[in-house]
Parts: structure tokens; sequence; C-alpha cells
């Protein structure tokens, strides 16, 4: 495999190919990895994606947890505080937002992926390729200037929105601007906002976001501005006491920047043996924290898939599901951050009534669960792809909750990280016999694992009888009697048993 591009998801991608035993190798045009800080938050699904990929300790260390978001409806009010540690998320390890800049978390990847014998090859930019049935040819160019020819059985573009990758397929991204700008800067400075607290002024002269980040003293300002406009020091200070009271004495901004908002998505994300990942795939307003979480997990994704193809022999179909999963995925995360964008951007006239309704609705609990829930990619459905069997069940297509086992502990710990694995309740023997399964396997119930109380049944829903079939990332992928999963799932995916 050839992954071009060492950001979060190239890094990702390379680390889970090999570790599902694959050879990779990793480009990327730039001289060295990045130091700037960047993305700063990763979400509970992603943190679950790094714990099966067996480097969420690294993570971990790197960083810490947002304790709360307080959001700053009215100057003469308390704010509306949302207790981030105290959310009712039972089925996850991770019930938190975690802050960690961009570079740190490719840090970790990078030693993660040099702990498996890989090390990106920096300085080294894909010029142009041609590909087969069998595979693909790929020209690279070293620092030096070097040219050579590199084989691979598949290319994966992880070089960002400007992606060569793609531009080389001839895929067009339609992007679309919302006219709306922001200044961000990462800024040292003496002031108690409460150690991992988070603030959100939506007020009159704009909104401005206030984030802690793991060192200490240094925070994370994101202001909605007016288009040209361009901050130095003195103009975050006065911001800052305008928008908020606060008397905000910066010592120096350690970075900053200044964008124009806006959305795109691929047409594609495959052309043949060319896979589109992470921003080349798709681009979304940094609301909500959420594009570099799903570049993550579109490599978490895709790299099961290919390891999953390659053992059935190319089948194919398996490969299908990544672009009928991740896009209209892609497309669910880009409506949320866009409308979440123009709330926060919302035109002068209409910001008292938004910051109105934001205190009213945010103030109720089952709001802010869902609104935490959300936010961390924790109840996310995928959609469209053949491979995912019925809808008709609720968890069919969704991540499998992870409640807590009568021995301490979880139910992932007992699914399998590299291959699917079948989940039994009280089936009888002489289903099993029908339709055994080849794989990695659980039972709950009478000759298999207690469920003292039926908790993980009440938990996910399950019936007596039903076989829960859950794929290497943790998705549901069908549920049924194991007689009619094995006829009728197995095969739509044109699969075989052995290499599930």
């Amino acid at each position: 495999m050839l992954i071009v591009g060492a950001g979060p998801t190239g890094l990702t991608a390379a680390s889970e190919l090999v570790r599902h035993g694959l050879s990779v190798r990793v480009i990327d045009s730039k001289a060295s990895p990045s130091g700037l800080s960047k993305a700063l938050v990763l979400h509970a699904r992603t943190m679950e994606v790094f714990e099966s990929m067996g480097m969420v300790d690294r993570v971990l260390d790197a960083g810490e947890r947002f304790v709360a978001l307080n959001v700053h409806t009215h100057a003469k009010r308390p704010p509306v505080r949302i207790d981030l540690l105290k959310r009712n998320w039972h089925d996850t390890r991770y019930p938190f937002w975690f802050s960690i800049p961009q570079c740190e978390t490719e840090r970790c990847l990078a030693e993660h992926l040099e702990s498996m014998g890989v090390r990106v090859e920096w300085g080294t930019e894909l010029r142009e390729f041609s590909q087969d049935g069998n595979g693909v040819s790929a020209r690279v160019t070293d620092a030096s200037g070097s040219s050579q020819e590199l084989q691979a059985d598949w290319l994966l573009g992880c070089d960002g929105s400007q992606s060569r990758t793609r531009e080389l397929t001839g895929i067009e991204m339609d992007y679309r601007p919302y006219g709306i700008e922001f200044a961000l800067a990462d800024a040292r400075a003496d002031v108690d906002l409460g150690t991992g607290e988070g603030h959100v002024f939506p007020t009159k002269q704009g909104a401005l976001m206030i984030a802690p980040t793991p060192t200490q003293g240094l925070f994370r300002l994101i202001a909605h501005v007016e288009k040209g406009t361009q901050l130095g020091i003195a103009d975050w200070v006065k911001l800052v006491f305008e928008r908020t009271g606060l008397v905000f004495d910066i010592q120096d901004l350690a970075w900053h920047s200044h964008f124009r908002l806006g959305h795109g998505l691929a047409q594609r994300y495959r052309h043949e043996r060319i896979f589109l990942l992470g921003d080349a795939a798709h681009v979304q307003s940094p609301v909500g924290g959420q594009g570099l979480n799903t570049g993550i997990q579109d490599a978490h994704d895709l790299a099961w898939r290919l390891a999953t193809d390659k053992r059935a022999g190319g089948a194919g179909k398996i490969l299908d599901g990544y672009t009928t999963e991740r896009r209209p995925f892609a497309e669910r995360v880009i409506r949320y951050t866009s409308r979440a964008t123009r709330m926060l951007a919302a035109p002068r006239g209409i910001r008292p009534l938004r910051n109105k309704l934001a205190r009213r609705f945010l103030g109720f609990t089952v709001l802010q669960e869902r609104f935490g829930r959300g936010v961390g990619m924790l109840d996310s459905r995928c959609g469209g792809s053949e491979t995912l069997g019925d809808f008709s069940r609720p968890w069919v297509g969704r991540r499998l909750p992870n409640p807590l086992l009568w021995n301490g502990q979880r139910l992932h710990d007992r699914i399998d990280d590299l291959r699917h694995t079948a989940v039994d309740f009280d089936v009888v023997d002489d289903l099993d016999v029908a339709a055994p399964w080849l794989g990695p396997g659980l039972r709950f119930g009478e000759g298999g694992l207690p469920d003292p109380g039926g908790v993980v049944a009440g938990a996910l829903g399950a019936r007596p009888g039903e076989r829960w079939l859950v794929r290497p990332d943790r998705i549901v992928a069908a549920i049924g009697e194991p007689h009619v999963l094995e006829a009728k799932f197995l095969r739509e995916i044109g699969c075989p048993v052995a290499a599930l």
C-alpha cells in the first residue's frame, strides 16, 4: 500500500494496515512534521479507535479532558454550563472530549507507526501514477530531486484539501464558501478561566470561543470577524475585552491564522485502485472539531476492508462499502457543522433571538446529553452500504455500545479488532450447528458468558436467539438468526465466511 500524506489520516491508515498484516510506504511532500497545533479536539469515538489500535495510553498522556463548556448567552446572567465529565455516557470508556494539539496527535501516531517498523519518507512528492487491474505504478521525487517508481496494490490519498492525489485522478471537489471569516490564535495569557473549561460568547459583536489547551496558560481563541480583518496581540486583547469584559493580558501568540469558511465534498472517494481519505475527500467547518476525527475514522474503516478483501482474494464488494458509508457520513458531518457555523455567525439582527433560544434549549439535561454524544460521534450511523444488511434494527450500521461486563471488562474488550466477531444471545445449539461461525465469537446466556441481570442484552436491546455480527471497527454489520445471516448477509457481500 502506498500512502500519500503523513497527517493524522495517513498515519492512522498506515498503522492500521500494518496491524492487519499488510506492508506500507508513507510519503509526504513536506520536509518534516508540522509543529502547528491546528485541530485541538479528539472525540470519544476516535479515542475508541486509538484503543483498538493499541495506542490510546500514548494519546491520553499527551493531552487533557475538557471539563465543561460554558455558553455565555447574556452578559448579566450566569452561563449555561454543560459539564462534560458528568454526562450519562455509560457505554464508553472515554466519556469526554479530549484536548490535544494536532501536532501531538501526529507525534503519537508517528511513534506508534515507527514502533511497527515504518518511517515516513519526508520530502517525497507524488508526481504521477498509472494503474491497471493488478496495481498502481507511482512516480515520486525525493528532496534531492531524484525520481523513482513505486509499485503498490493500492494508493491512498491522505494529502489534504489541496490533494495532489485527487487532482491526478480527475475527481472534482464541490466546494461551497459560506462568506464567513474567522480568526484563530493560540494565546499565552495570565487569566483564570478554570482548568479544562471552554467558553462560548455568542455576542452582538460576533461569536468568540475560548478553549483550553493541555499547556498551562495557553488558550485557543476563535473569533467571527469581518472580511479582511487581521489581528495582532493588541487587536486580540481589545476584541476579547469588547466581547467578554475579560482583561485578557496576552504575552504572545504561539500560532495564529485567518480563514474563510466553507465546505467541500469529493464527487467520488474511489477511482479504481485509488482511494481518497480525510481532507482529500471532505472539507468542513472546524466548528465542533469534526474534521480530523472524521479522517481518522475514514482510515480505520478502509484498513479492515482492504485486509478483508485481500483474504477474500479480491472479492471487491467489501471495498465498495467504503464510499457508500463514509461519503454519506461526511455529508451529515458537513450539514451539522454548516448549521452550527451559520448559527454562530448569525446576522447581527437575529443574534439576541439566537442567544435566547440557545439558553432555553441548552438548559435541558436531555439535550445536553444528545449534544455531547452527538459531537463526540458516539451515535453516528453509517448509511447506504450493501455490506450492512437490514437497517430495520436500530443498531445496524451504528457503533456497538460498550457496556460493562460482569468481570469489570467492557464488551469491546471481547470484540476482535482484526476480524468480524459473532455475538450470540441464547442461540440454541441446533442453529449453531446449522450456521457455524468460523471466526471469533462470543455467546451470552446458557452455556456461554454470564450476563447478570441481562445488562449486556438490555444495553443492546438484543433478543434471544439472535446473532450480532460486529465488524473489526466495532460497527454492527447485521442482526438476525444465525442461519439467516449465513444465507443472506454473508453471500450478498461476496465474501467467504473464512475471510471475515
